[in-house]
């Protein structure tokens, strides 16, 4: 019922994606909040990186991180449906295997869990800047204790997998993704 792991300082590689992030149309949000979701659970960023939508791009991204030394990555991003959002497409070409593309979680849905070898990569949808509570909340500390996600992991998201918008968020103290 119980399995206690051992703390372990996880470092942390973040890529974030995105021609209009990369050209300073817009402002990276995603490094800042990355910053916080992983330090507050005692994981450490050892390098963030912006990189256009460019598969071939992304994929030596990806690559960077691991031989930097990352002991997971989280790649934000460009991960919706769009046509020109190439993000999916620079994590396979990188090698790794994606376990889930989506989960049953809102917000949340379009998250992305791939492992390049033993390195876990944790897609971060854009509605991470927006909500506190979301499919990435539910992933991020397993994945940050070295648990080894599973399609079954994932699919227990579901139980629970809507948030409820409280007027005031109590998250983690709730419902959602129990």
């Amino acid at each position: 019922m119980l399995r206690v792991l051992p703390y372990t300082r996880r470092k942390v590689g973040v890529v974030v994606t995105g021609d209009r992030l990369v050209s300073g149309l817009e402002p990276d949000k995603f490094t800042p909040l990355m910053r916080m979701k992983v330090g507050a659970l005692g994981g450490e960023i050892i390098h963030t990186i912006l990189v256009p939508d460019d598969e071939k791009l992304i994929a030596d991204a990806l690559t960077d991180m691991r031989e930097r030394g990352a002991e997971m990555i989280c790649i934000c991003g460009s991960l919706s449906i769009n046509p020109d959002h190439v993000t999916l497409d620079g994590i396979r070409r990188c090698g790794a295997s994606i376990l889930a593309c989506g989960a049953p979680v809102m917000p949340g849905s379009m998250c992305v869990v791939a492992y390049l070898a033993e390195v876990p990569i944790l897609g971060v949808p854009s509605c991470s800047l927006r909500n506190k509570a979301t499919a990435v909340e539910a992933l991020l500390p397993h994945m940050l204790a070295g648990n080894t996600i599973t399609r079954e992991n994932i699919a227990a998201l579901g139980h629970g997998g809507m948030c409820l918008n409280c007027q005031t968020c109590n998250y983690p103290c709730c419902p959602f993704c129990k």
